[in-house]
């Protein structure tokens, strides 16, 4: 088998102000980088690292940054792709809770599988999301070899993506399931027939 660890960047003022990030080059806070730190040091005493991929965003490279030093991942096995990053919110960008609320026809949480496929003017719709994502997934799998370990550093939405297509789960049901904390990790185990299971989830103490 070989182990794809899927963690959640840092947390961001943004997060903590419950707004709509997306492609926003938004920094760790405080608070993120401490998450960050802290699950350095679980992957170093449960996980020996071999490569790591990562989001492009700031947000995703900056805890990608703390989680390559904690577990001596060579630099050059470092790979950044742009189709981990998260959805892009578009004209909803920036928006807080109260004012997304005002669009549930975008909320999979909301409105069902109806939001799935509608994307926000300049944005991307969840499907559209997935799609790429699973092909970033494909890709991390078939450059594991079996009995290594692979970290990708990525969003909620992403995760929510292999997550749910792993368990197979309706994309409703993991959007309504799976919400992994800012500084978390879930692990997966796949084998090179694309066959996976979801081993466990390790939430670092912040």
């Amino acid at each position: 088998m070989r182990r794809i660890l899927l963690v959640r960047h840092g947390e961001t003022g943004w997060n903590r102000a419950d707004r709509r990030q997306g492609w926003a080059p938004t920094p760790l806070g405080e608070r993120g980088r401490h998450q960050a730190r802290a699950l350095g040091r679980e992957l170093r005493d449960r996980y020996d690292g071999d490569r790591l991929y990562t989001s492009d965003l700031r947000r995703a490279r900056e805890t990608a940054d703390v989680l390559r030093e904690a577990t001596d991942v060579d630099t050059d096995a470092v790979i950044y792709d742009r189709d981990w990053r998260e959805q892009n919110k578009g004209v909803l960008q920036g928006l807080g809770r109260d004012a997304t609320a005002s669009f549930p026809e975008y909320s999979v949480t909301e409105s069902g599988y109806a939001a799935a496929t509608n994307a926000p003017e300049n944005g991307e719709s969840p499907l559209q999301m997935r799609e790429r994502v699973l092909d970033a997934w494909r890709r991390v799998v078939a450059a594991t070899a079996d009995g290594e370990t692979t970290l990708v550093v990525t969003h909620r939405g992403p995760i929510r993506a292999v997550v749910g297509t792993v368990r197979e789960w309706p994309l409703v049901r993991a959007y309504r399931e799976v919400d992994p904390a800012n500084g978390s990790l879930v692990d997966v185990e796949a084998d090179g027939d694309g066959d996976a299971r979801v081993a466990g989830e390790v939430v670092a103490s912040d």
